[in-house]
């Protein structure tokens, strides 16, 4: 690489940065990744008259696959089960609150007649002592 190059590569990465990619590509289907390693030994020499024949050894530094899958983070079952779940989550939490609220107005309904219910006996006992 030379200065034209990594000026031309520095203006574009900025241009992508700026202004994202300029289309929406999909992961591609198949990609194939080679991590070579080369090694080399000398041949032994050959006598006059005879062939040689050359053998290449290929090793594999790995046999490990990676598979990477493009998929949706939920599907439309798995969608649908999520928001049920999360709905009747809310509302069974709603329905706790309400349903507190209501005990709390009764046992304040409760409260109010039993002290307005004191109230009118203390009076009905100082009438009845005068």
């Amino acid at each position: 690489m030379n200065v034209t190059e990594i000026c031309c590569l520095d203006e574009v990465l900025k241009y992508l940065t700026n202004n994202g990619p300029v289309c929406e590509c999909p992961l591609p289907c198949n990609s194939v990744h080679y991590n070579e390693k080369v090694s080399r030994a000398l041949l032994p020499r050959t006598h006059p008259g005879k062939t040689s024949a050359l053998k290449l050894n290929v090793f594999y530094a790995s046999l490990e696959r990676h598979v990477y899958e493009y998929r949706p983070k939920f599907d439309f079952p798995e969608f649908l089960s999520y928001l049920g779940n999360m709905l009747g989550l809310w509302l069974g939490l709603s329905l706790v609150a309400v349903f507190e609220l209501f005990e709390n107005l009764l046992l304040c309904a409760k409260y109010l007649a039993k002290s307005e219910f004191l109230c009118i006996n203390q009076q009905a006992q100082k009438s009845t002592s005068t």
